[in-house]
């Protein structure tokens, strides 16, 4: 049902059993975030969660490569760079141990480092801070308003999910064993998938309670309107209930290798055999399909103008489409 993710190959199987949470004391204020979309596999994930960049105001927030804490030139640099319409920003290197899933919150970015715990950057000094270690990986990571949520490896080498309070910085374990490549925020409320990917469990944390959905064909996306998009083997795309009623179908499209989507907009990407893009935009809104453009690398953020799409290979060379025009260009390049 759902498509699993090779982003986090490495793993350290030698560590101890024991597992260590370090606290920094930071004191954060109240304020909404967004997060944003997984790197070359299906998305479950309201944008702007994304393993490899973010957006916000039109300031893109990107990975590429920079000289690291090594001396070395390493793939672990954290871009800030500013879009605007025919001209794009100077870019602004923020840290140099930024491996991915970058969140905002207040005027800081929270994020997995290098050594694969979270650290954040303040955006205004550029001051970095861990914030939280462990003795087994952080491979996933999404801010809702004043909440962190993360997931962990644990001794089994399987994946809990934590609890953070920005405010007070209690944590709490909110459930063991889920699926570590989807964190989704539905209506400010966390939902994961299971371990055996069989169904998507959403966590009520002002009734405290986990509710239950399964689903006949693979999720692509959840709509805070409780409308769901799935996607049958045969490159059906079709909308249904939380419950799994059938309510209209999108399209039939092969070869689709990722769908991004927000409440109003949907991004579809297919690769065909030869490793051709082509990329389709529906707008729920006015229930229309359109071919928006064939990027040279997949597409990772869209935004009501523009398409950011991100190479793979080697450094994460950026490029962007605008939707208009079709016109691509090199964005960032280092």
């Amino acid at each position: 049902m759902f498509a699993t993710a090779a982003l986090y190959a490495r793993r350290n199987w030698m560590r101890s059993k024991k597992l260590i949470v370090m606290l920094c004391l930071v004191f954060l204020t109240a304020c909404n975030s967004q997060g944003k979309a997984v790197e070359t596999e299906y998305q479950l994930g309201r944008n702007y969660h994304c393993f490899l960049a973010s957006i916000q105001d039109d300031v893109v927030f990107y990975k590429d490569e920079a000289i690291g804490e090594s001396g070395e030139f390493e793939n672990a640099g954290l871009y800030a760079q500013r879009v605007e319409k025919g001209s794009y920003g100077t870019d602004t290197l923020l840290c140099v141990n930024f491996f991915s899933c970058p969140n905002f919150y207040n005027d800081q970015i929270f994020y997995i480092d290098t050594s694969w715990n979270i650290s954040c950057v303040d955006i205004e000094t550029l001051s970095v801070s861990q914030i939280l270690a462990f003795n087994y990986d952080v491979t996933n990571l999404l801010i809702i308003n004043d909440f962190m949520y993360f997931t962990v490896e644990n001794e089994e080498q399987q994946y809990d999910l934590y609890e953070v309070d920005l405010h007070t910085n209690d944590s709490i374990l909110l459930t063991e064993n889920v699926n570590w490549v989807y964190l989704y925020n539905y209506r400010d409320n966390i939902a994961v998938v299971s371990l055996e990917q069989e169904k998507v469990m959403i966590y009520s944390r002002k009734e405290n309670q986990w509710s239950y959905y399964s689903f006949e064909d693979e999720l692509m996306h959840l709509f805070d309107d409780d409308i769901c998009l799935c996607l049958k083997t045969d490159g059906t795309l079709y909308f249904c209930t939380l419950d799994g009623e059938f309510v209209k179908e999108l399209a039939r499209i092969n070869n689709i290798r990722h769908v991004i989507a927000d409440e109003e907009n949907i991004t579809i990407t297919t690769v065909d055999g030869s490793g051709y893009i082509s990329v389709y935009s529906y707008s729920r809104e006015e229930d229309e399909l359109q071919m928006v453009g064939s990027p040279d690398y997949l597409p990772q953020i869209h935004t009501e103008e523009y398409l950011i799409c991100f190479s793979e290979a080697g450094s994460y060379e950026v490029q962007l489409l605008e939707k208009s025009t079709k016109k691509r260009e090199a964005f960032a390049m280092h």
